[in-house]
């Protein structure tokens, strides 16, 4: 009996077709192991978000088992290979819709953290991956947000967004420093606060289910976590 094919390079496939189709930016998401070659300067917490759009991404062939095209980055082409199992997504830059698959097992991750909390500080669950999400969201404006009076969860990575992105801001902050979930005291009551979710995929992933689940905890009172405000030097 033949062995059955992986249903994975198929839907990446797809999704890259379906988006070259809809005049939409194939976005590969793609966890970095010693099997990957990526440029290495380029790569953030062990992962790293590449264009794969034609015309981005030349001589582009997606087979069954590894993913290979070149790309310029910083003016310099090169040579990236992925393998299929590497691949933790695919999307639309303009919209994010499409498909996410669980991480494989495909050996150590190079440039990896495990600081799973802006803070450093590990979760009262023990402590995992850093939670990284790809969302159309909305921010507060330039003086209506401080770090002084609320403990930041999560936040934007500003540094990962394109300046096409960074222009759609109406309201930018001189910090880039935008906080998407935080908790705090309100008097004798606690509060938490969620931006995640403008897309309705992202309570398809666990991780985020398990922050909401967590700080409803928090509010009721069944779960003690440090709320003292997270002030950083450079933010406000």
């Amino acid at each position: 009996m033949a062995k059955e094919r992986s249903t994975k390079p198929y839907l990446i496939r797809a999704i890259h077709e379906w988006c070259s189709d809809s005049g939409l930016t194939p976005y590969l998401s793609v966890r970095v192991d010693a099997q990957t070659r990526v440029p290495m300067q380029y790569v953030k917490d062990g992962e790293i978000v590449l264009n794969i759009g034609h015309d981005a991404a030349h001589r582009l062939t997606v087979g069954d088992d590894v993913i290979q095209f070149a790309a310029r980055f910083g003016g310099v082409s090169r040579e990236c290979s992925i393998p299929i199992a590497a691949v933790i997504g695919i999307f639309a830059r303009e919209n994010s819709q499409g498909l996410f698959f669980p991480p494989e097992s495909t050996g150590p991750v190079q440039g990896a953290t495990d600081s799973p909390a802006e803070d450093g500080s590990p979760p009262p669950t023990g402590g995992k991956p850093r939670l990284q999400i790809v969302d159309e969201t909305y921010t507060f404006g330039r003086n209506v947000y401080t770090r002084a009076n609320l403990r930041v969860l999560t936040s934007v990575d500003y540094g990962k967004m394109s300046a096409e992105d960074k222009a759609k801001e109406q309201h930018p902050r001189d910090d880039g420093d935008y906080a998407l979930s935080w908790i705090r005291r309100e008097g004798k009551g606690r509060v938490f606060y969620e931006a995640h979710g403008h897309n309705e995929r992202v309570y398809a992933m666990k991780p985020i289910l398990e922050h909401v689940l967590y700080g409803m905890q928090y509010v009721l009172g069944d779960l003690q976590a440090d709320d003292s405000p997270s002030v950083k030097s450079g933010t406000r």
